[in-house]
This record gives C-alpha cells, sequence and structure tokens, in this order.
C-alpha cells in the first residue's frame, strides 16, 4: 500500500459496534417482555427518524431508552483483533491515519478509548460527517479534510463506504465485519482482492 494517507471507518471496522449494540439490546430485551426482537431495536437506533416513530409506537418506553443509555456506559465497544498494533505499526511506518465518519466527535473519542486505541494516533483527522453536513457517499469530504482526489487510501465496511471511496477518486478495501458480505462489494464493482474478512487481514505481511 503506497499511499502515505490512511484514512478508516469508525464502526465494525475498527471497533465492533454492531455486536457491542446486540448484547445491550439482548440484555435489555430479557428485562422488558416486549414483542420486538433484537433486529428491530437495532435499526431503530440508527434511524434518523427514531423520536417521530416512537412517538406514533409506545411498545419501546422511555424507560427502555433510559436504559439502554445506562448500558453503554456498562457494555463497550472493543477493537478488532490487532487493530490497535496495526494503527500503531502504520504511524510507525511514517503514514498519516485518520477517521471519517457518521459518528459525532464526541462518540468517536470515547468508542475509542473504550476500545484501548488513542486518538493521538489520527493525526491525518478525525472527522464527523454528520456534524458538518457532509454525509458518505458525498465526496465533499474530502475538501473539508484537505484531501485530493487519489490522495488517500479508504478502509471500511458497508458500500456507502466504497460509494464515498469511489467518488473521491480513493483506492478502498473493504472488510467484511458486519452485514454486508463479500458478494456484496463485488455486485457493487469492488475487486475481489480489495475485500477481506477484517482490518488485520488488509495490513497483514
Amino acid at each position: 500500500m503506497r499511499s502515505k494517507k490512511i484514512y478508516f471507518d469508525l464502526d465494525d471496522t475498527l471497533v465492533n459496534t454492531r455486536e457491542t449494540i446486540l448484547k445491550r439490546i439482548a440484555l435489555l430485551l430479557g428485562r422488558y417482555p416486549l414483542d420486538v426482537d433484537s433486529s428491530f431495536v437495532y435499526n431503530l437506533l440508527g434511524n434518523p427518524e427514531r423520536e417521530q416513530l416512537l412517538s406514533k409506537n409506545k411498545l419501546l418506553s422511555q424507560s427502555f431508552w433510559s436504559a439502554y443509555e445506562r448500558l453503554r456506559k456498562d457494555i463497550t465497544p472493543d477493537s478488532f483483533p490487532r487493530a490497535k498494533e496495526i494503527l500503531e505499526g502504520l504511524v510507525s511506518e511514517g503514514k498519516t491515519i485518520g477517521i471519517i465518519t457518521n459518528n459525532t466527535c464526541l462518540k468517536t473519542l470515547e468508542k475509542l478509548r473504550a476500545a484501548r486505541i488513542s486518538p493521538s494516533l489520527f493525526r491525518g483527522n478525525i472527522y464527523s460527517c454528520s456534524e458538518n453536513g457532509r454525509l458518505k457517499p458525498s465526496p465533499d469530504i474530502t475538501i473539508h479534510c484537505g484531501l485530493g482526489s487519489g490522495d488517500f487510501v479508504y478502509v471500511g465496511d458497508d458500500i456507502i463506504d466504497y460509494e464515498f471511496a469511489r467518488n473521491s477518486g480513493a483506492d478502498f478495501y473493504g472488510v467484511c465485519t458486519r452485514e454486508c458480505k463479500e458478494g456484496e462489494f463485488i455486485k457493487a464493482g469492488l475487486s475481489k482482492a480489495r475485500i477481506f474478512p477484517s482490518v488485520r487481514e488488509v495490513f497483514q505481511r
């Protein structure tokens, strides 16, 4: 990998966010006998119209969400195997690494610290798409990050990550750590040689 600048998605690329959220939900559904499954609640968490949906559906109570927020402090995400070591190795090789994520900066820092990954490693930038009004796959994100077309490599776990890299003229490596599987990346146009089980295999020596 020749590029000096390597940027990462955060959730389910560097840290196991989905697995952590499902653990919290499973614990709560054991306490609250609701007629919904964990995937319903998981999808609701990431829905920007969650509050409007909840106002129409009293199925999930305020106490449920309050309990979920408390669990966020008790059950925290961890990094994927060797992710921290890989990041530190890239920096020691003189690479500039950064994060481009839809998380807020505060949540990004919380997740990194919970996963014992030092935010100081990311000298490139920790860019919050949601806070800057530029969501992936918009290539305008690169302007805010001071990146030129084809100036960096992006590593992510979702089709939208691939579309962002393609729109930005960046090389892309896909990791299959969440719902997005190899076949979906290939169908979207990504070469099989650029698809890996996790970040560990992308940078395996």
